[in-house]
């Protein structure tokens, strides 16, 4: 009987205590209760083994973090979840929040983005100079989408890499190179001839002698497996990776003002840690590129001048004269100043 009783008393006990809980909990502000982190949608521009993929996945870390708890990043995936030419509708159309990739890849829908890749300066003096606040205008205009700012590196270059010897400028000319927007009209303007082949397909390509090489970064030619095809990688390098944390306008604007500020500066904090971080990668890159047999090929002082400047000069033509005689002016011009 006595321990009934006493089992009574603390069930009688435990009661209490959770009725207190419960009434602590009512009695909370609902922030501290039903707070929830905000849920963004995030597709990537290349497959997974691809290096570029880590520098977002670090800002959405690092922004997270920032953020503490409010903001979480749902990636879905890369290419394999929308192909990577279809990412930037996919954020006009509020398929997904955000893509993380290379801005070049909606140059169809906005061709004055390809201006970004000709600024052999930071992201910050990019910003400084009001360039990223003008896009913003374009971005609003023609995709309905906000340019938060370049997640890459700023101080990591294209390089082309070639299967065939390369000495001098004439040397491309009846060479086929495997190009995207960002070099088509340098390749063309050397006398090569550009080709559009996608990444999963390269290395046939170039096993076969279908292509005779291709424009890529100074970094990540390995985790396609490319380097096991490739010969040379030329030197000097030219433009500027030109990165993207684009995000659907409605999605941005139904942000609370403190998120929209929390997820740029951290952008913006992101930014100067890869370009520190990055100064030792591209070194140790060239390095493991000729362990694994790929000459570093720099050309003679003449016609590395002679290379360099024909890039900047065919990519702004491009520009200015076909694709972007509205606004590529406008651009330059700001970076000029």
């Amino acid at each position: 009987m006595r321990k009934k009783k006493h089992f009574q008393r603390f069930l009688g006990l435990m009661l209490c205590v959770l009725v207190a809980v419960g009434i602590m909990g009512f009695m909370l502000p609902p922030t501290e209760v039903q707070a929830k982190a905000i849920v963004l949608k995030v597709v990537q521009s290349w497959p997974k083994p691809v290096h570029w993929n880590r520098p977002g996945e670090q800002w959405m870390r690092w922004a997270e973090y920032r953020l503490k708890g409010k903001v979480k990043f749902d990636l879905i995936g890369g290419p394999e979840a929308i192909p990577t030419f279809q990412q930037g509708e996919a954020v006009r159309n509020g398929v997904v929040d955000i893509m993380i990739g290379a801005i070049n890849y909606y140059s169809g829908e906005m061709p004055e983005v390809d201006c970004l890749k000709l600024f052999a300066i930071p992201q910050w003096e990019v910003r400084q100079k009001g360039v990223y606040k003008f896009y913003n205008q374009l971005h609003s205009k023609k995709l309905n989408a906000y340019y938060m700012g370049n997640q890459l590196p700023a101080n990591v270059q294209f390089h082309l890499y070639t299967t065939k010897p390369i000495s001098k400028v004439d040397d491309f000319k009846g060479k086929t190179i495997r190009v995207t927007a960002i070099y088509r009209a340098f390749v063309e303007a050397m006398g090569g001839s550009p080709t559009t082949i996608a990444p999963a397909e390269v290395y046939t390509a170039l096993q076969r002698g279908t292509v005779d090489g291709l424009g890529w970064p100074g970094k990540g030619l390995m985790d396609l497996g490319w380097h096991e095809v490739i010969k040379y990688r030329i030197d000097p390098g030219f433009y500027t990776l030109d990165g993207c944390v684009t995000i659907n306008l409605k999605k941005w604007k139904s942000l609370p003002p403190d998120v929209r500020e929390g997820l740029e500066t951290s952008l913006k904090e992101h930014e100067k840690s890869m370009y520190a971080q990055y100064m030792g990668v591209l070194e140790k890159e060239k390095e493991l590129l000729a362990k694994a047999g790929v000459q570093i090929s720099t050309l003679p002082p003449d016609e590395a001048k002679k290379y360099v400047a024909l890039a900047y000069e065919a990519g702004w033509d491009e520009l200015i004269k076909k694709r972007a005689p509205e606004y590529a002016p406008k651009v330059k011009g700001m970076l000029e100043k």
